[in-house]
């Protein structure tokens, strides 16, 4: 009989979150079952069969939660963010005596310790695993006072066959791309600054298309229309996500400048650089948190975050080469197909919490 993942999250599930649904349709050994808070886009991202919306982030009655727990028996508690276990465990709420992983992503260990002051020193003890998305994200952790023998890395990931290699093109055209969030620390007002300082420079024809929403998009389209670039920018909104390995094929390179925001929020290891380069597209991207462990050894370029000349300049390069190489595209690809696939990662995950429960009962 599958053992039963009690999967605790505030929203299922935010559009930006696909992710997640990727990751639990994935598993394959475990039954997980989701305890929401709220639901959204459900006719998107469809609930595991038995998940329920019980509201619990205002809940200050916590003997009714604990009572969830006790009639649910899970095997294992999986939170697929720390800010939701911070919350849940914060109220004094024990895991019921199974075990507990919660998974960490960017704005976990940055923008909820340094503005919203969370301690993780204070959940540790309910915690039997913690999971990082990469190296640098676990040397921060250690920082934050979790014990390394608590934590493990866990790459997110994406479903390969969704992102085949894009066809070579015999010419590059130009073709940039911007996927993301319009959140500060997605790096979006740099980019449009190095674009036009490309314009300055080069007299080949190119265009950003960008591709997202959020609460900046006013502020952005005011600084293309400063800087005069309007011709060479087109925002096209957010997409479905089965738009995007289209839009990603007709890409020569994607660019993700992202940044620590002035709230501290960070980057894990963005999505899109995965599906860019499992499709054999160039990337582009910055020096900022887990990026460098996925563009390396010739996989892709790096600039400095915030440095719009030095992006500009990588640009230009980008635009200068014909088109990317056949190695540069094996060797994304490769590198995605090895660490970050996800049908490899489920795996994975399976195993860490099988083997958290065999040890429980032991």
């Amino acid at each position: 009989m599958k053992k039963n993942i009690l999967v605790i999250k505030n929203e299922y599930l935010p559009f930006s979150e696909g992710f997640i649904f990727d990751e639990l349709s994935n598993l394959s050994k475990v039954k997980p079952i989701v305890w929401a808070n709220r639901l959204s886009n459900i006719d998107i991202f469809s609930l595991p069969p038995q998940s329920f919306c019980l509201p619990w982030v205002r809940n200050k009655n916590t003997g009714e939660l604990v009572d969830v727990l006790t009639e649910m028996k899970p095997d294992l508690i999986y939170f697929e963010f720390g800010y939701d276990a911070y919350r849940f465990l914060g109220k004094g709420i024990m895991p019921c005596g199974v075990p507990c992983v919660v998974a960490l992503r960017g704005a976990d260990v940055s923008l909820c310790v340094d503005t919203n002051g969370y301690d993780y020193s204070n959940i540790v003890e309910y915690v039997d695993c913690f999971l990082t998305r990469s190296e640098e994200m676990l040397k921060r952790c250690l920082l934050l006072g979790i014990p390394k023998e608590k934590m493990l890395i866990h790459h997110s990931s994406i479903d390969i066959c969704r992102f085949p290699l894009a066809k070579v093109r015999k010419k590059n055209r130009g073709n940039l791309l911007f996927c993301g969030r319009f959140v500060e620390k997605k790096g979006l007002d740099i980019l449009l600054r190095s674009i036009k300082v490309v314009q300055e420079k080069t007299s080949r024809k190119f265009k950003l298309t960008v591709v997202g929403e959020g609460k900046l998009l006013d502020e952005y389209m005011d600084l293309v229309q400063s800087l005069e670039i309007t011709n060479l920018v087109d925002f096209i909104g957010k997409l479905p996500r089965n738009e995007i390995p289209n839009i990603l094929s007709k890409t020569d390179t994607l660019i993700q400048p992202s940044l620590k925001a002035s709230d501290g929020d960070m980057e894990g290891i963005p999505v899109i650089l995965m599906e860019a380069l499992a499709m054999g597209i160039r990337v582009i991207g910055t020096k900022h948190a887990g990026i460098p462990e996925i563009l390396d050894e010739g996989v892709g370029k790096l600039v400095p975050p915030k440095n719009v000349e030095k992006l500009a300049a990588a640009i230009l390069e980008c635009l200068e080469s014909p088109k990317i190489y056949r190695t540069e595209r094996n060797r994304g690809r490769k590198k995605i197909v090895e660490s970050f696939n996800i049908k490899t990662q489920s795996r994975i995950l399976e195993d860490i919490f099988s083997n958290l429960i065999d040890r429980k009962l032991s």
